[in-house]
């Protein structure tokens, strides 16, 4: 199996499904979420929360978000944990619905040469909104099955 950087959003509800059933398919699997070191000495996630920079953050004018963003310690340490995450993996599976930070990494990592694959829940796979530049993606699928199918 392969090592992987699961890109999602912290607010999808699928995360630990799909997380759980790559982890079991045996793939080695950068958890954003989490701050454990993984047992091959992969990096070590940051599980990074604006809130723990400031509790008003929501609040932030977009001057506030930029002076934050280049000159908060944390969020330059959670940003390395992602960031060598993405270095670590040879595979990014991007898990809809996501927002841009997920669309940023999974386009870095297409344009290191990493494989992208675009994974769609059967339960999200209704509704969705189509992407021409998703051709991109080496596979698009529907279902954990086909994800694991295609990792292999």
């Amino acid at each position: 199996m392969r090592r992987i950087y699961l890109a999602s959003s912290w607010r999808n509800k699928y995360h630990t499904e799909v997380y759980s059933s790559l982890i079991n398919a045996g793939a080695l699997v950068y958890n954003f979420k989490s701050s454990l070191a993984h047992e091959d000495g992969g990096p070590v996630p940051t599980a990074f929360s604006w809130a723990e920079i400031d509790a008003n953050w929501q609040n932030w004018s977009q001057s506030q978000y930029i002076s934050k963003l280049t000159h908060s310690p944390r969020a330059q340490q959670g940003f390395m944990g992602d960031f060598r995450g993405m270095e670590w993996a040879d595979t990014c599976v991007l898990l809809m619905p996501c927002g841009r930070s997920a669309h940023i990494e999974a386009g870095y990592m297409k344009g290191r040469g990493k494989r992208l694959v675009i994974y769609y829940h059967k339960e999200e796979a209704e509704g969705f909104e189509p992407d021409l530049m998703y051709l991109l993606a080496d596979h698009i699928v529907v279902g954990i099955n086909g994800l694991i199918s295609v990792l292999r």
